[in-house]
């Protein structure tokens, strides 16, 4: 089965130690015929330079995440900063990144499809996974709507970005003050973007199910 034509880039973040979780994604890419991804995992925790990146982070940036973390928080924040600045190499309008977590549902290449025709056409951010099993809350819930206007992320492990709010994130998003999930959340607020949730979702955050904790540093 090929994929249609104005089928997403998928990038994907990588802690490159968790060797499991990225042959897991290679698999169902494998298995859904997707071939155009990329994996990045330039800022490993156990080889980075601390010197060259702390100037992307505000000075309270250590108060605001969990403790403990701040260097593994700090790679991740990192990552999905240089996918925003590759995507502004590029051009094509919409992209899927993905936290190397992800655990896509089945058909997935159908189901991204059928939502992607129907995105809102104002659409900055767009959540297909159930991150912290975030959800619409039922009674908001219609008959063959798909797309749910909200003003937080729901996770990052999976979320389709546009170009356009990728260059305005390049703006405003340094220095971090924040995780990359409420950094975003911060962001949105800032710059006004739209964000929109989908209903069912199609992207599983594995940290919740079959892997342990999505801050995964401590796996040996």
């Amino acid at each position: 089965m090929s994929l249609p034509i104005n089928f997403p880039k998928i990038y994907i973040v990588h802690y490159k130690k968790l060797i499991q979780r990225k042959q897991n994604l290679i698999n169902q890419f494998k298995q859904f015929n997707i071939t155009n991804y990329e994996f990045i995992e330039d800022y490993d925790r156990n080889e980075i330079n601390l010197t060259e990146i702390d100037t992307y982070f505000h000075p309270n940036y250590n108060n605001n995440v969990r403790k403990g973390e701040e260097l593994i928080i700090k790679c991740i924040n990192m990552s999905h900063l240089k996918i925003y600045n590759k995507i502004l190499e590029t051009q094509d309008n919409i992209f899927l990144i993905l936290e190397d977590d992800a655990i896509l549902n089945d058909n997935f290449p159908a189901l991204l499809t059928r939502y992607m025709e129907s995105l809102p056409t104002d659409m900055d951010i767009a959540c297909i996974n159930n991150g912290c099993n975030l959800h619409i809350s039922p009674n908001q819930i219609k008959p063959n709507q798909i797309w749910y206007k909200t003003s937080a992320t729901r996770t990052c492990c999976g979320y389709l970005i546009t170009k356009s709010c990728c260059e305005q994130l390049i703006k405003t998003i340094i220095p971090f003050q924040n995780a990359i999930d409420h950094e975003l959340n911060r962001q949105i607020t800032i710059n006004n973007f739209n964000v929109y949730w989908c209903e069912p979702t199609i992207i599983q955050d594995g940290s919740e199910t079959i892997y342990k904790s999505s801050r995964e540093s401590r796996e040996n």
